[in-house]
């Protein structure tokens, strides 16, 4: 087996917690590139030297797998995990000689028909050689028919009926993926079995699949401010010294622009002089680092649109324009229609990560946000423990409100000592929903939805209407005592209609003694 050279590195994050661990993983075989593996280690510093041991035996098997013609495409293929392959002991040899044999299985259930596999990979080929989506739905999509091919990836596609979607639905829940996950894997599935009966590649008259329920997605949160917090977050984002991270927010806040179109706005895009100021959004920042066409543009022709600005947010803007420029004249970069408004520390773009990681900190420091565990119990203030001491090479000094040991976040340690049971996860104000409290304020304020769909970037009022445009207790109040207006004398439909309806009603013997 090939060697890789070199220890790694082990950098403590967290004494006796938390490492970031990094090994050179050589020249990879199939790209002709140097790798590197990094990842984030919860454990011993014993423990994160295993891990390191174990990264680098993978990356030995992989190369070794390359030289007797064995590539990460035929692994996925057949649903076969490389590093558990590696956990179990297998040689590279054993892994070429139980592919050979999965071979032989594909080729008999060739002989019955056309496999899955093989009609997937047609239907995405064919997409992403028309070209007519944004890269990142293509990159979903990959990722979403991993899980497809891991359960149905040898099965002939004539065999595919409700039955076996439901069971490759029980497959992925069995292996841990996430719920919505599993519904967008099934929308991929009835896709793909709707060309297969569209393009006739097999013999399916309909696609057996087309009505079957797919799983049940959670409803998403969607949070918005009323006009109490949104003013109280616009006088946080503004207080003190301007910097990046908060005059977006308040950008964000003020326009309804999403984050990429926030974070990708450049000054020459900005106008804030003259009676009528604006900002121009032709573009959006990537969480890749690129800019691209904003995500309503599906054919890739940004036109962009207008955002006009209003007083608060020109002063806001101004404040750190000049603020911006006094750092990056430190960094002896100079400022220009090019810069981006809203910069990093290095003077260079935002990051998407770095910038909703200050976002969720932001929020929970001012009372819009609150961390909480698995099970939705907020973490609140952690109390020093009394037995405070070594255990498995973790200094346990917190515990929670139930006594139970934890680091400073107040995640739980699980009963080894020796990893977090629990991850903490943020619950609160999202940065998006900046833009949700945008459109609901706008559309109550008494403007039309023809003007919000232009500042909002759609083609039609659907995602308006279901998803933006929240009730808030203003309108549910003002709408007591429309009932009062209902009767007969201020409405002259209703003796009508009663009259209609008392004409058709049938003529009892009573009724026509009465009228003699």
């Amino acid at each position: 087996m090939a060697t890789l050279y070199g220890k790694g590195h082990i950098r403590e994050i967290e004494k006796g917690k938390k490492y970031h661990i990094e090994l050179s993983t050589g020249l990879d075989p199939e790209t002709g590139e140097y790798g590197r593996a990094r990842e984030t280690f919860l454990g011993t510093r014993r423990q994160a030297e295993l891990r390191i041991e174990q990264i680098r035996a993978k990356a030995e098997l992989r190369r070794e797998l390359y030289k007797l013609g064995v590539t990460d495409s035929d692994l996925m293929r057949h649903g076969l995990d490389l590093e558990a392959a590696m956990l179990d002991g297998m040689s590279a040899r054993q892994v070429r000689d139980r592919l050979d044999g999965l071979d032989a299985e594909v080729q008999a259930a060739r002989l019955q028909g056309v496999l899955f596999a093989d009609v997937c990979e047609r239907y995405l080929s064919g997409r992403e050689q028309l070209g007519k989506r944004r890269k990142n739905t293509y990159r979903i999509d990959r990722c979403l028919s991993k899980h497809l091919l891991k359960q149905l990836g040898n099965t002939p596609v004539v065999s595919i009926d409700p039955e076996a979607a439901r069971a490759a639905v029980y497959g992925m829940q069995a292996d841990g993926v996430g719920a919505n996950t599993i519904c967008k894997a099934f929308k991929l599935l009835q896709r793909i079995m709707r060309y297969a009966v569209k393009e006739n590649v097999c013999d399916l008259a309909t696609n057996p699949i087309e009505y079957v329920e797919a799983p049940e997605m959670p409803a998403p949160k969607r949070y918005r401010l009323d006009a109490a917090d949104a003013m109280r977050l616009g006088s946080v984002l503004t207080e003190g010294t301007p910097t990046a991270n908060r005059t977006a927010a308040y950008f964000a806040l003020h326009t309804g622009a999403r984050l990429g179109e926030t974070l990708g706005l450049e000054w020459q895009h900005v106008y804030t002089d003259g009676p009528r100021p604006y900002a121009y959004l032709v573009q959006q920042l990537l969480a890749d680092g690129t800019t691209g066409p904003l995500k309503t543009d599906k054919n890739g022709d940004s036109f962009g649109r207008v955002a006009p600005l209003d007083a608060s947010t020109v002063a806001a803007l101004n404040a750190w324009r000049k603020e911006q420029q006094a750092q990056l004249e430190a960094l002896g970069i100079k400022q220009d229609g090019a810069t981006p408004v809203f910069t990093s520390g290095a003077g260079s773009w935002l990051n998407h990560s770095n910038y909703e990681r200050w976002w969720r900190g932001f929020c929970v420091d001012n009372g819009f946000g609150r961390w909480v565990d698995d099970d939705g119990r907020p973490i609140i203030a952690l109390t020093v423990g009394t037995d405070a001491g070594q255990y498995g090479g973790c200094r346990i000094e917190w515990r929670d409100v139930d006594g139970w040991p934890c680091d400073e976040d107040g995640k739980r340690y699980s009963r080894t000592y020796k990893r977090p049971a629990r991850k903490r996860k943020y619950d609160g104000l999202r940065f998006h929903s900046l833009r949700h409290s945008f459109f609901t304020e706008f559309i109550h304020s008494g403007h039309g939805k023809t003007d919000a769909l232009y500042l909002g970037g759609w083609n039609s009022t659907q995602m308006l209407d279901t998803c933006y445009v929240h009730p808030t207790p203003e309108t549910v109040w003002n709408s007591v005592g429309f009932m009062d207006n209902l009767d007969a004398g201020k409405c002259d439909t209703v003796p009508g209609v009663i009259k209609r309806f008392a004409n058709d009603l049938p003529k009892t013997e009573s009724a026509t003694q009465s009228h003699m």
